[in-house]
């Protein structure tokens, strides 16, 4: 389900940022078992960049991997205090609860006269399998 939503803003010339606090295992295992990984054009995990959310320093490593500004891009997450972060830097944040809401929200973004949405950041797409 989530790689063809994945496959879906992709589709759409999205272009698509894996944010995730992970560690190595728990990546590997990921990277193993599920075929959506090659779909992102970029990867920030956060064993590798020795940041998390919501430090303010992996946001900006996203900002800078999306080659744009942040108010072009829009950041998916089920975490609050994670969206809140992200917004603080002016990028568009959505708390993700149903694919559903997360299309009405990508529409009304996409709408806004204020907002082009280039970049699509987002996390939380896979249960741990590690706990957590």
């Amino acid at each position: 389900k989530n790689k063809f939503f994945v496959k879906k803003l992709k589709n759409k010339g999205y272009r698509l940022i894996l944010l995730s606090n992970t560690f190595e295992p728990h990546f590997n295992y990921i990277a193993e078992n599920y075929s959506f990984l090659p779909l992102f054009d970029h990867l920030i995990l956060s064993y590798e960049f020795g940041y998390a959310k919501p430090e303010k320093k992996i946001y900006e490593e996203a900002i800078k991997q999306a080659k744009c500004l942040s108010s072009e891009c829009f950041f998916i997450d089920d975490r609050l205090e994670n969206i809140r972060a992200a917004e603080i830097l002016g990028i568009k944040g959505h708390h993700f609860r149903t694919p559903s809401l997360l299309i009405d929200d990508l529409i009304a973004a996409e709408f806004s006269l204020d907002l082009r949405i280039q970049n699509i950041i987002w996390v939380k797409i896979i249960h741990n399998p590690f706990g957590g």
